[in-house]
């Protein structure tokens, strides 16, 4: 629903610096959260913390409440399952989205596979939690970086750069096996979640200019959903993989 609301926010020409600026925003939490979060769980009982929690998400309701859109007329109600079909239709009938599912489904399983496997490795071989805990704060950092790069750089052809982007996720993989130092990993998994968020503006830019106003939402629901069911079935594969 947000990648159809941006839009209605901004103008088309500023439409993947908006994308950038909120995946900036995304990076900056992941970067901050954890070490807020272990400062408050230092500092407070579990239900205060839950309680503090809780509040950012009626703040964030505020924000939400406050956003001036632009007049529409709303489409006219139809069944649910017209409205899934006739995203689905939407969704299916551009080759580049279908290329992008199927470069989501393959990039994802591989995902799954990494969080899966690399704690046991870094438990194993890299010294425990600590160096894994450096190699999620690499990609923290990675994706804060591909915010940035997104709002400098707009492509001329969105398609094939996100999904030279998105092959970033075998970086990491590849630093898996075997694996590198912490550090190394690291920095791999800082290019991974850089290609992850730029290529994602790019993509959700293109789908916001690309596609029916009335249908973005429908189409995006659908991208995620193709996109983020692989990754438990990277998971479940992780172990007999191995």
């Amino acid at each position: 629903a947000s990648t159809g609301l941006v839009p209605e926010t901004i103008s088309g020409a500023r439409l993947q610096q908006a994308n950038a600026l909120l995946k900036i925003s995304e990076g900056s939490a992941q970067v901050a959260g954890p070490a807020l979060a272990g400062v408050l769980v230092a500092a407070f009982e579990p239900g205060v913390v839950y309680a503090i929690d809780s509040l950012s998400f009626v703040a964030s309701a505020v924000f939400l409440a406050r956003l001036r859109l632009r007049p529409r007329v709303p489409s006219p109600r139809q069944h649910f399952i017209a409205d899934l079909l006739d995203g689905a239709r939407e969704a299916w009938s551009h080759v580049w989205l279908r290329a992008g599912f199927l470069a989501a489904a393959v990039a994802n399983v591989g995902i799954g596979i990494m969080f899966v496997l690399g704690p046991l490795i870094a438990d194993d071989e890299l010294g425990g939690a600590a160096a894994w805990g450096v190699i999620l704060t690499g990609g923290a950092i990675g994706g804060l970086l591909g915010g940035v790069l997104a709002l400098r750089f707009r492509p001329r052809r969105p398609v094939p750069v996100a999904l030279v982007a998105w092959s970033f996720g075998a970086i990491p993989l590849l630093a898996l096996v075997p694996p590198l130092p912490a550090l190394v990993i690291a920095t791999a998994s800082a290019l991974f979640a850089l290609g992850i968020v730029w290529g994602n503006a790019i993509w959700e830019t293109l789908q916001q200019r690309e596609i029916p106003q009335e249908r973005l939402s429908r189409v995006n629901s659908f991208d995620w959903m193709v996109s983020l069911i692989f990754m438990p079935v990277g998971q479940a594969l992780a172990g007999p993989l191995s």
